[in-house]
Order: structure tokens, then sequence, then C-alpha cells
């Protein structure tokens, strides 16, 4: 239905339809919107094409370059695969730990290893050294509460990656996936881990069925 606006200084009577207008709105709006997204995603990723890479040492300063990062020398990569290499060196490395042990995680089920690790954090933080762990707290939502008890009452920082609150109900499905540790600042540990029965032991494809 058209709406009626009537002037009173002779200028007439005027229609408007207001479906029009309100269609032509939200078509601007939509428009407005696709720009935007589509100016926020239109950088394109930078590619590398060597045709003679030659030294590799040489080369590492252009792949700096590109990823945006830096580089520094002196550093040693271990591959641990699976559970029965992991956790026996990083319980070590928090064993020896002298000023600061920081983990993230996004699973923290049950299992021995929870048991352990929490300990470990807990005897480190009563020794003055600095521990924070960051649990997401969706992942890290089967936590034995004695456990959080034990390492909280031993001095480890321990907070949750968004909680369930009325001010993150728009950020709920924005999770912590990150699996890391840093000790000291020196040494650090990265992958796909998590601290549960699950991660635990040596895990074939077979033994996953």
């Amino acid at each position: 239905m058209p709406w009626k606006i009537e002037k009173h200084k002779g200028s007439g009577t005027h229609y408007v339809r207001a479906p029009l207008i309100l269609f032509v709105s939200l078509l601007v709006m939509i428009v407005g919107l696709a720009v935007l997204l589509w100016s926020s995603n239109r950088g394109r990723d930078p590619r590398l094409q060597v045709k003679q890479p030659g030294d590799f040492a040489a080369l590492l300063p252009s792949l700096v370059g590109l990823t945006q990062a830096s580089l520094d020398t002196g550093n040693e990569a271990k591959l641990l695969e699976n559970g029965d290499q992991l956790f026996p060196s990083l319980l070590a490395d928090i064993a020896a730990a002298r000023q600061s042990v920081h983990v993230e995680t996004f699973v923290w089920w049950k299992g021995p290893i929870c048991d352990k690790v929490a300990k470990a954090l807990a005897t480190k933080a009563s020794q003055g050294v600095e521990v924070r762990l960051l649990v997401d707290a969706s992942g890290g939502r089967k936590m034995d509460r004695r456990l959080a008890k034990l390492m909280r009452e031993s001095g480890v920082q321990l907070r949750t990656f968004h909680p369930l609150r009325f001010s993150n109900l728009g950020r709920m499905n924005n999770r912590d996936h990150r699996k890391l540790a840093v000790i000291d600042g020196r040494i650090g540990y990265i992958g796909g881990f998590g601290f549960a029965k699950e991660w635990e032991g040596h895990l074939t494809r077979r033994s996953r069925r």
C-alpha cells in the first residue's frame, strides 16, 4: 500500500511508495557490504618462483621477506611423533624450567597425562617459576576440578578462553585451537597435540579405529 503525504502550501499531493524505497535501501546496503567484503579479501598471496634455487642459505632472506617473519640462527628442531615421544620430553623440560612455563591448548580432557602435566605445572609454580596455562573453555570443559584447584592453589595462572558469558555470546564459535608450550622463552613445543588419554602412547592407523 502506498503512503500518502499531503503538503498544505498549495504544492499538491504527493505519493511515495514505501516498498520501493525499502527495496532500494536494502539493495544499496547489500552492495555496500559486498564491496567491503570483496575489498578486504582481494589481496594476493605471495608466490616465489625460483628456476635455479642454488644455495638454500642465499634463498632464506627472500623467504623471510615473503612470509614477513624474522630469521634467527642457532636453532634446532626435532620431530616428536606420538605421545610416547612428546610427553616425556615436555615433562622433562617443564621440570627443568628456571623462569617461566607458558602452555596454551584447546583440548584438556581426562587421562593420566592430565594428572602428570597438572602436577608438573603446580610443582614449578610452587617453586616460584611463573606458570601460565590457557585452556579453551569448550575444549577444556572436561578438566578435572581437582586438578584445576591444585594448580590454582599452587600459583598457576589458569585461565579459560571465551567462557560462556553474556558478553561472549557473539564470539562463542571463536575457539582457541592453538596447541603450544614455551619453557623459559627458549624451548617451544608446537603441533597437533592435546592433553588427554587419546594422545598418549604410540598410536597407529589401526589402533585409532
